[in-house]
């Protein structure tokens, strides 16, 4: 299972789900015996795949755990001969790879989840996107962010002027500037960069030495 790369902009409104899901998810087909299919999750190291039936289309999620408490039963039980993964399979929440990255977030949270199948057309599996993936995506945009609102201060002059930048995109400006009208055009042009929704400061004026 391979990631895409995430695109250089920096608003979380413009990065949908496709930008940030992991592609070529391991899949199972609802036809595979249960134990075939547990060597795949193990051997991948995975909690959970996309189940698939012959056509290739979505019609569940095999969770490990399924799997594991079908061959750990009571001692009265008799395990099934023949168990396939159609038989174990549960509901899959899903998203579109249209959608922005967070509605994955709401639905991850909505549905207590840390992995969504992405899907086009309701069936087809495209993508896999977890919670793995939403923090990798914050962390990066982050970073990304701090260079840009780095680069915009080194641009104006403003060597006393540091930023500290939090999320959802607050940036902090503190330090001393020379002017009221240098403070403002700072500040403008911080919150002209994608991804800033807030810029708060604490700039002292102090006015250059003749």
């Amino acid at each position: 299972m391979s990631t895409s790369p995430t695109p250089p902009a920096l608003s979380r409104d413009l990065l949908t789900v496709a930008h940030v899901m992991s592609v070529d998810p391991l899949m199972l087909r609802d036809d595979m015996r249960i134990e075939a299919a547990a060597n795949l999750l193990a051997d991948h190291g995975y909690t959970g795949a996309p189940v698939v039936d012959h056509r290739g289309e979505l019609c569940g999620v095999l969770h490990a755990l399924d799997v594991a408490i079908m061959h750990l039963p009571p001692p009265d039980v008799v395990p099934a001969r023949l168990v396939l993964v159609r038989h174990l399979v549960r509901p899959a929440v899903t998203i579109a790879p249209i959608s922005p990255v967070h509605a994955a977030a709401d639905r991850m949270r909505a549905h207590r989840t840390d992995r969504l199948v992405v899907v086009e057309h309701d069936v087809h599996v495209v993508g896999l996107v977890t919670g793995q993936d939403l923090l990798r995506t914050v962390t990066l945009q982050g970073n990304l962010l701090r260079k840009a609102v780095d680069g915009r201060i080194a641009a104006l002059g403003c060597t006393k002027v540091t930023a500290a930048v939090e999320p959802p995109g607050v940036v902090l400006l503190t330090g001393a500037i020379d002017s009221l009208d240098a403070r403002d055009r700072l500040v403008q042009a911080i919150g002209a960069i994608g991804g800033v929704t807030e810029v708060d400061e604490f700039i002292t004026i102090v006015p250059a030495q003749p």
